[in-house]
């Protein structure tokens, strides 16, 4: 798995999401980890940012932040932040890596 950078946390341009109500809802493939976030490739091949915390629900495939790998397909949702991440509510795993 790539490590995720600070550099990208700077970087991080707003990808194709969609938005329902107040909820943001991401979808793609996390190419990288670090700590309390993930970054996510989404399907128009931007990287996206998406902060975790300790309330964070998991489900799918993989219950658990511990759990979660690298190429793992995921939906987040969560609320847009002003620096261009999201913090996830929600993330579920609904491929796994092989």
């Amino acid at each position: 798995m790539l490590p995720a950078q600070a550099s990208d946390r700077d970087a991080a341009p707003v990808g194709r999401m969609t938005v329902e109500g107040s909820d943001i809802i991401c979808r793609g493939v996390v190419v990288a980890r670090g700590p309390n976030l993930i970054v996510v490739l989404d399907t128009g091949e931007t990287r996206i940012i998406i902060i975790i915390s300790a309330t964070t629900r998991f489900h799918g495939f993989r219950a658990s932040w511990a759990a979660l790998q690298a190429n793992d397909r995921v939906v987040i949702v969560g609320q847009a932040n002003g620096d261009g991440t999201v913090a996830a509510r929600e993330v579920q795993v609904i491929g796994v890596s092989r």
